[in-house]
């Protein structure tokens, strides 16, 4: 596991094949050894694994959103929410989300995540996204 960890990319924007393997040693290691001494280590590196797939994720939405690209841009982030509904970039993901729908024209769609994102995040800073 820590030779993935050290093949990690500094940057999201890099192949991120060993930041995939960093979470499936580390979680294994959790599953087969959940007293292990280094179960906290291995899930601080699973945690900074996670972090990096998501931004990687949130900054291929923002590239296609900057583009124009709306129907892309609303997939990536509505991605990043089905794989990391508890990261700290899901609610901007969300907001962002029912902005491109609404650009795409999607009411519907963008009215129901909206819903969502306000029964979610009903103080959020982002709401300036979600609002007509």
């Amino acid at each position: 596991g820590m030779s993935y960890v050290r093949q990690m990319p500094n940057t999201a924007q890099r192949d991120t094949r060993a930041t995939h393997k960093v979470i499936d040693t580390f979680t294994r290691l959790l599953i087969d050894y959940p007293n292990s001494p280094k179960a906290a280590e291995a899930q601080k590196h699973i945690e900074e694994a996670r972090t990096q797939l998501a931004s990687k994720i949130f900054e291929i939405g923002r590239f296609y959103e900057k583009q124009g690209h709306f129907d892309s841009a609303a997939r990536r982030y509505a991605e990043l929410l089905q794989q990391f509904p508890d990261h700290t970039l899901a609610e901007e993901s969300m907001a962002r989300e029912v902005a491109c729908l609404r650009k795409l024209k999607q009411d519907e769609k963008a009215e129901e995540t909206a819903s969502a994102f306000n029964r979610k995040y009903p103080n959020s800073k982002f709401g300036s996204l979600v609002k007509k």
